[in-house]
């Protein structure tokens, strides 16, 4: 999931964040991750079935909105 770096740790904790997404926007991060999911197919299937390969492509962990049990969902982190 992208953020600006700078504010990953001062503005925002990413894993709170991803949490409340899946909290209150259930829908919107399964279609985000599977978007994510099937771009990456799609790029990967053009450039294996080139070199006559097939794989199972799985979504690179930094575009994805996981899941972090002990994060909670308090992901703003103003004074």
């Amino acid at each position: 999931m992208a953020a600006r770096p700078e504010w990953d740790g001062t503005i925002i904790h990413r894993p709170a964040l991803m949490n409340a997404l899946w909290e209150y926007a259930p829908k919107y991060a399964m279609h985000l991750n599977g978007g994510t999911v099937q771009v990456l197919e799609d790029k990967l299937a053009r450039f294996l079935g080139k070199a006559g390969q097939e794989a199972i492509p799985q979504p690179d962990g930094k575009h994805v909105i996981g899941m972090f049990p002990d994060a909670g969902t308090d992901f703003l982190l103003l004074e």
